[in-house]
């Protein structure tokens, strides 16, 4: 098995019965800063069709996403570099594969590749159908740390009550020694873009949980920033007013951002994908702040001074105060958005925005609690 750092879409089709009957797939390889980025079947048409898989966010990537399909759509000979493939088709992952595509034939599809700079990447590979339709998505991971969140996400998804809104019902798994997969159906959609406040508090909202009231102190999440913060003084004031309050707990996403949600094509429904954060007993509002902050700082690229006014606007929504009175936290508010910086910092460490993250949880400390 290939160090983390190494391990590329390739690996998930490595051969170890050498006698297995082969097949050759030529496939087109996008890369974005001279990485793999999108690796797509050679029919034009049906790459055209896998560009769906890149939730683009800035304008220039949307703009250079939809040029790509355009040039696959209408055919233009496309200098996307092609790259040999060797599929063994009677190996378990193909055969896998093979199930979510319900034909006899091996499947066309098309991968995403995950950040290889992060230990745990996965791969998202869309599957057609005999009729050459999307039928599936399945995110598959090598190594012990992407196993270790395809798990994650696999056990919340078979725990969760299958008449909750936006999530995804898991369609199967696969498990060898060094890979792990889950497969989800597929849904045509793009990522939400905006605010979408009303859209945001009816799916939430949703996901409180008014049957129990529990201590913020019960929540496992908090009881993890505890152990993270012990040596923290702001956690520990934010702990001594938080700590024993009664709320309503509510299903937690982790990374609830737009390029985690899908907008059905159809019904305009929101699906949240990417689960392996999740939790079915989590903190109310974190998600919240998390879909205004994430994209603002990483893709809007706004200033610290900028986000403080986003979250002053985030708070003042009508929308965002019926969610947090139906939550229990209304009057918490600021206290309440501090601690979810502090569980960026300490637990999520984002690399990208960790310098921006600290600088607005100092700046909106210094103007909420005075120091």
């Amino acid at each position: 098995m290939p160090a983390p750092s190494q391990i590329g879409w390739s690996d998930l089709f490595a051969v170890a019965d050498r006698n297995s009957p082969t097949m050759t797939l030529a496939m087109r390889v996008l890369k974005r800063r001279g990485e793999p980025l999108l690796i797509l079947p050679g029919r034009s048409r049906l790459a055209a069709c896998a560009m769906d898989l890149y939730p683009a966010q800035t304008a220039p990537a949307r703009l250079a996403r939809w040029l790509a399909w355009l040039t696959f759509k209408i055919g233009v000979p496309f200098a996307a570099k092609k790259t040999p493939l060797t599929v063994a088709l009677e190996e378990a992952f193909p055969r896998f594969l093979r199930r979510q595509a319900t034909g006899t034939s091996f499947p066309s599809f098309a991968i995403l590749a995950g950040n290889p700079h992060e230990s745990g990447r996965r791969f998202v590979i869309l599957v057609f159908g005999p009729d050459n339709r999307p039928v599936a998505v399945v995110k598959a991971g090598l190594g012990d740390d992407a196993i270790a969140l395809i798990t994650k996400e696999r056990s919340f998804l078979q725990s969760v009550a299958r008449n909750i809104p936006s999530i995804p019902k898991l369609r199967d798994y696969f498990e060898s020694a060094n890979l792990h997969a889950l497969a989800l159906d597929f849904i045509a959609g793009d990522s939400p873009h905006g605010q979408k406040a009303e859209k945001i508090f009816l799916l939430l909202q949703s996901w409180i949980d008014e049957s129990r009231t529990v201590r913020l102190v019960e929540l496992p999440t908090w009881q993890r920033l505890t152990r993270a913060c012990a040596d923290e003084p702001l956690f520990l004031r934010l702990n001594s007013k938080l700590g024993a309050r009664n709320l309503h707990p509510a299903i937690f996403h982790g990374d609830f951002a737009p390029w985690n949600i899908k907008v059905a094509t159809t019904e305009g429904d929101w699906v949240v994908l990417d689960w392996e954060r999740g939790e079915l007993n989590g903190v109310p509002a974190w998600d919240w702040f998390h879909f205004v902050l994430q994209p603002a700082i990483l893709v809007e690229k706004l200033s610290v001074a900028a986000l403080a006014r986003q979250v002053d606007s985030l708070l003042s929504l009508a929308a965002f105060r019926r969610y947090a009175e139906r939550a229990g936290i209304l009057g918490v508010e600021h206290e309440w958005l501090l601690a979810y910086l502090l569980h960026c910092r300490r637990i999520l460490k984002p690399s990208e925005e960790v310098r921006q993250t600290g600088e607005l949880l100092g700046l909106l400390r210094q103007k909420w609690l005075g120091d």
